[in-house]
C-alpha cells in the first residue's frame, strides 16, 4: 500500500511528518511510488557485472542506507571536477539540477550508458553509486528534478517527482523485479529511456537541513479520500493475487468449483492413515448449483419468450421470490467471476463466498417449488434437511480428520476426481 494510505493506519511505521521545504544540503529519503518496493538504497556491495560499481536498489525498510544528501552538481575548473560549496538554505524547485550523495558510503547516485548486469535492454542504463571523498565524481552524477504535475514548488511527502539523468536523458525508475542473492533480493533500480510513467515516479518522504530556518513549516501525507483508499486496497489485493503464479498439486479452476470436482488435501497422519481433506457437503453444494443454474435457465427462457411477444403470467408472490433469486444469483456470479480472470493458483475454498449465495438461492428456489404444498412443504424440507445432516455425518471424518475404516473412506468417493487417500486395505 502507498505511504499516504499507510499513514492513516493506527500503529503505522511510515514517516509521520517532515520539514516541508527541501534545499541544497538537505538530508533526504526517497521512496518509489508505484511499486511500493520501498526506499532508494545503496550499500557497499558492487554489481558482479556491468560497471562493477556500487549497487543501487530499492529496499522496503528505511535504514541508515536510505539517506542521501542533496548537493549542487560539480563544476569544472581546468578540466578538473570541483564540488560546489553549500551555503545557507536555498530551496530546490522544479527543473533544478542536483547531485545525490549517499551519506553512508559517500558515493554519488550515478548513471551512464552501460547495460545493467540483469537487463540487456538498450533503452535501460545501469544506476550505481560512484565516487568518494577523494574522487569527487563527474557529470554523470547530475540529475534534474521534475515535478509530476509541473508545479514550481517541491514539497516533501506530497510532491511526486521524477529524476532525469542530464547526460543521457533517461529517468530513474524501478519495478517489482527482485534481484538475485548478490543484491540480497532487493528491488532493481535502473535509468530508463522508456518513460513508463508509473515506474519513474518518486517521493521525497523525509527532509532535514543543518541550517533549517527557525519556524520552518512541517508537512504530513494528505489523507486520501475513502474512495481512493478503497480503490487502492482492492487494486493491491488484485495485484497480489495475480502474482501467485506457481502451481500446486491441489489447485483447481473456478469452473470446477460449482461442481466440486476436487477438494484440498490439508494433512495426512501417515501415508496409510487418516487425514484432513477439504470438501463440501455434496448434497447442499450441488443443490445450490442446480438452483443457480435453474434460475439462469428461467431467465433465458423468459427472454426468448418475450422476444416472441409471449409473456409469462405469474403471481405476485412468484415475482417477489424471483426478485430475491436475482439478487442471490448476481451475488453468486460477482464473487465467482473475478477468479475466472485470474491466472494464479486457486483452490476450492475461494468459492466459499459464492457458495453462500448459492445456498440462499437454493432456499428461495425451494420455496418457489413447494409453496403450493402448504403442510407438505414442511415435510419435504424436513426430508431434505435429514439428507443434508446424514451426508454431513458421513463426510465428517474426512473433513475433520477422524479415523475411519478403509471401506468407509472408499464409500465417500462419490466422484473419481476426488483425490483423497484412503490408505491401503
Amino acid at each position: 500500500m502507498g505511504p499516504d494510505f499507510q499513514s492513516t493506519l493506527v500503529g503505522s511505521t511510515v514517516t509521520k511528518e517532515s520539514f516541508k521545504d527541501i534545499a541544497y544540503g538537505s538530508k533526504i529519503v526517497i521512496r518509489h511510488e508505484d511499486s511500493k518496493g520501498g526506499y532508494l538504497h545503496s550499500h557497499t556491495a558492487a554489481y558482479p557485472g556491468g560497471s562493477k560499481q556500487q549497487q543501487i536498489t530499492c529496499y522496503p525498510h528505511r535504514d541508515p542506507n536510505s539517506y542521501f544528501l542533496v548537493e549542487y552538481p560539480v563544476v569544472y575548473e581546468n578540466n578538473t571536477s570541483v564540488r560546489q560549496p553549500i551555503e545557507g538554505f536555498k530551496k530546490i524547485k522544479n527543473h533544478d539540477r542536483i547531485r545525490l550523495r549517499h551519506i553512508e558510503t559517500q558515493r554519488n547516485l550515478h548513471s551512464h550508458n552501460v547495460r545493467p548486469v540483469f537487463n540487456d535492454d538498450k533503452d535501460v542504463n545501469e544506476v550505481s553509486c560512484y565516487g568518494s571523498d577523494a574522487v569527487i565524481g563527474d557529470a554523470n552524477d547530475t540529475w534534474e528534478i521534475i515535478t509530476d504535475d509541473d508545479s514550481e514548488e517541491i514539497e516533501a511527502m506530497n510532491s511526486k517527482i521524477k529524476l532525469r539523468h542530464v547526460n543521457t536523458g533517461c529517468f530513474l525508475s524501478s519495478r517489482t523485479k527482485k534481484l538475485p542473492e548478490w543484491a540480497f533480493g532487493q528491488q532493481e533500480v535502473t535509468c530508463s529511456s522508456k518513460t513508463i510513467h508509473d515506474l519513474t515516479i518518486w517521493r521525497i518522504e523525509y527532509s532535514e537541513h543543518p541550517e533549517q530556518p527557525e519556524g520552518s513549516a512541517k508537512t504530513r501525507y494528505k489523507p486520501p479520500s475513502f474512495l481512493r483508499n478503497f480503490i487502492e486496497l482492492h487494486k493491491a489485493m488484485w495485484n497480489s493475487n495475480k502474482g501467485l503464479t506457481s502451481s500446486h498439486p491441489y489447485e483447481s479452476r473456478p469452473l470446477d468449483w460449482p461442481f466440486m470436482n476436487r477438494g484440498i488435501s490439508f494433512w495426512r497422519a501417515k501415508p496409510d492413515e487418516y487425514g484432513i481433506y477439504l470438501i463440501g457437503n455434496p448434497v447442499s453444494w450441488w443443490s445450490g448449483t442446480v438452483a443457480v443454474f435453474l434460475y439462469g435457465l428461467y431467465e433465458l427462457v423468459k427472454l426468448l419468450l418475450e422476444k416472441r411477444q409471449n409473456m409469462i403470467q405469474t403471481s405476485s408472490y412468484f415475482k417477489d421470490m424471483m426478485s430475491g433469486l436475482w439478487f442471490f444469483a448476481v451475488g453468486w456470479f460477482i464473487h465467482l467471476f473475478p477468479f475466472i480472470l485470474m491466472k494464479r493458483q486457486l483452490f476450492l475454498h475461494h468459492y466459499l463466498p459464492s457458495l453462500y449465495f448459492s445456498l440462499l438461492a437454493l432456499g428461495a428456489m425451494f420455496d418457489i417449488a413447494t409453496f403450493k404444498l402448504k403442510k407438505g412443504q414442511w415435510a419435504v424440507a424436513a426430508v431434505f434437511l435429514l439428507i443434508v445432516v446424514r451426508t454431513y455425518i458421513q463426510f465428517a471424518p474426512l473433513t475433520y480428520g477422524y479415523k475411519q475404516s478403509h471401506a468407509a473412506c472408499k464409500s465417500l468417493k462419490w466422484r473419481s476426481k476426488w483425490d483423497f487417500w484412503c490408505g491401503s486395505e
